[in-house]
């Protein structure tokens, strides 16, 4: 089980939103993170957002998506990631460190807290 967080900025979000998921079967954090990528890719995408800063602190997952390279634990999350950059006209996706990423964190263990609280 894990708690995906994301926070979206700019015009097209209308400012700043922060959302949240929960995900079943989930075997690791890097999962987790590329799940949580892939879900704010496909949400600005639907926001016709042309331009993207992805930040994440899971430095092998941008090392990836940077890349084009295949990781063959997420190798489907990842190819969707890979698919959907053609929507964009710029995208940069960097790694910051874990405490840059606090907000979202924070949101993820939130709702995964929630959860188990059988609040959600």
């Amino acid at each position: 089980m894990a708690g995906l967080g994301g926070s979206i900025k700019g015009p097209g979000a209308g400012g700043t939103s922060t959302c949240s998921a929960i995900c079943e079967n989930v075997s690791s954090t890097l999962m987790a993170e590329s799940l949580a990528c892939r879900t704010a890719i496909l949400d600005v995408v639907s926001l016709g957002v042309d331009h993207l800063l992805l930040e994440s602190d899971c430095q092998h997952l941008i090392g990836a998506i940077n890349s084009c390279s295949v990781l063959l634990e997420v190798h489907g999350i990842l190819e969707d990631i890979l698919l959907s950059i053609d929507y964009f006209s710029t995208l940069i996706c960097q790694f910051i460190p874990r405490s840059s990423n606090v907000v979202v964190d924070s949101v993820a263990k939130l709702c995964l807290s929630l959860y188990d609280q059988n609040i959600i």
